[in-house]
């Protein structure tokens, strides 16, 4: 059985992959934008629109890896709870009460944080997901009709 301060940098690790997780999300988004804006620029409506069908797929690889990383996380937070519910940890004596309250409030908090993040990237993957996809399906008509000639073909 881990103590509770290995189960704590545990905890604490994942908020380091939380981290990196959040950056490969927002490196598709960049990605995404940038060869959209590409696109435009070169005033192709057509590689316009298949830049969405390359952020669909971007954003949904890295909403997939940051679900998982999450997943593991909210495991690692149910383990470190159910240790502390039994306190049963090898070579350490049992837990007073205020220290296994701590630990609880501690767990707690993580477990609201974790909730508050998935909230958040839940709501911005389905927002970018429909974006991307809309572009891939409609952007070659919106691209001409706002940026090339001012109507849905040139």
């Amino acid at each position: 059985m881990k103590t509770f301060s290995q189960i704590e940098a545990i905890l604490r690790s994942h908020e380091k992959r939380f981290r990196k997780a959040r950056l490969f999300v927002l490196g598709a988004a960049a990605i995404w934008l940038s060869v959209s804006i590409a696109a435009l620029l070169l005033g192709s409506a057509g590689f316009f629109s298949r830049a969405g069908g390359l952020g669909t797929g971007l954003i949904l690889v890295a909403f997939a890896t940051a679900a998982a990383i999450r997943q593991t996380y909210q495991l690692d937070l149910l383990k470190a709870l159910i240790l502390v519910l039994r306190a049963e940890h090898i070579g350490t004596p049992p837990l007073s009460l205020p220290e296994r309250d701590h630990h609880l409030e501690l767990v707690e908090r993580l477990i609201a944080r974790s909730d508050r993040r998935s909230a958040l990237v839940r709501a911005f993957d389905v927002g970018i997901t429909l974006t991307a996809t809309l572009q891939w399906a409609f952007g070659d008509l919106a691209a001409n009709y706002l940026f090339f000639c001012g109507s849905d073909s040139c």
